[in-house]
């Protein structure tokens, strides 16, 4: 399962623009996080940059974005139900067998 959280932020960095405009904020993510994830990912934004909008150290918003991918991956574990098909078959972490 370790794995997987950790395969997540690949995943997005190989997820389009679109994707994550509607992914990111669509969850429920608290907006902290969601900020921090939307300029990491689509803004493309570094630690430094957002650890300075966010007012956090460099070490707490690298952090805080770790704390991040993990609340999105469990959000997206547990409602993976309810996401669209074509935005699920882009998250590849869901296409393998959960006893992996």
């Amino acid at each position: 399962m370790a794995d997987k959280k950790d395969r997540l932020s690949k995943v997005l960095n190989t997820l389009s623009k679109i994707t994550l405009k509607i992914v990111i904020p669509g969850i429920g993510l608290k907006k902290k996080q969601e900020k921090a994830l939307m300029m990491k990912y689509v803004d493309e934004a570094s630690i430094y940059e957002i650890a300075e909008e966010l007012g956090m150290t460099y070490e707490s918003t690298s952090n805080f974005l770790c704390k991040s991918r993990k609340a999105m991956f469990d959000i997206l574990k547990n409602q993976k139900d309810v996401i669209p098909e074509d935005i699920k078959s882009r998250l590849s972490i869901f296409n393998e067998s959960e006893d992996k």
